[in-house]
């Protein structure tokens, strides 16, 4: 809870759940899919809200669950955007655990998948923490340009592909871009490279 506390005085006294949950409600309405907002903590991503879809298998996720930020689209999408020096701190001896066959288990092709984030301005995880799901995440910024929190779109295999949630892309990235509008934050002009 401490936490939650934490962002919602973050920003002289703006809750970014609140602000953030127009343009949530807006892409739940657009995709009938999961939309969270996630935050950063450590090496994992909290989730702070949740959005489930009409056919929803209820109560998979929660507000206050975490995940690795290797294996999920939100963590790529906040850790991407870093300076490289706090970026290659936070990866010094970081554990690339394997979850599925999918995961990415070496820092070097980690290292590259966050500079396809950066390029596409959004994170994927196309079942690399659990063999059913899948989520695509962008990033949402703060007065310096750097990443503060995430909105999260994801869905289930096989009922959506990562193509399917790849062409969602270009709304996600709106309504992220249109949170860090709110909070007064800045979108970097010239990513960070790896």
């Amino acid at each position: 809870m401490r936490l939650f506390d934490l962002v919602r005085s973050a920003y002289s006294g703006l809750d970014i759940q609140e602000l953030a949950l127009d343009e949530m409600i807006r892409l739940q309405g657009l995709f009938d899919s999961h939309v969270t907002l996630g935050v950063p903590a450590g090496l994992e991503v909290v989730y702070l809200r949740v959005l489930e879809p009409s056919r929803s298998m209820g109560g998979v996720q929660r507000s206050g669950m975490r995940e690795p930020v290797h294996c999920s689209a939100s963590g790529k999408a906040l850790l991407a955007f870093l300076p490289p020096l706090i970026l290659d701190a936070k990866l010094n001896d970081y554990d690339f655990e394997r979850f599925t066959e999918r995961t990415i288990t070496k820092r070097a092709d980690f290292e590259a998948e966050l500079q396809q984030v950066r390029d596409k301005g959004f994170g994927c995880n196309d079942r690399e923490e659990y063999d059913h799901f899948l989520g695509i995440s962008a990033p949402i910024f703060d007065y310096l340009g750097e990443p503060i929190a995430v909105l999260n779109l994801w869905s289930t295999h096989p009922r959506h592909k990562i193509k399917d949630l790849i062409d969602w892309s270009v709304e996600l990235k709106a309504s992220a871009n249109r949170v860090t509008d709110l909070i007064g934050g800045i979108s970097p002009k010239n990513p960070q490279p790896s």
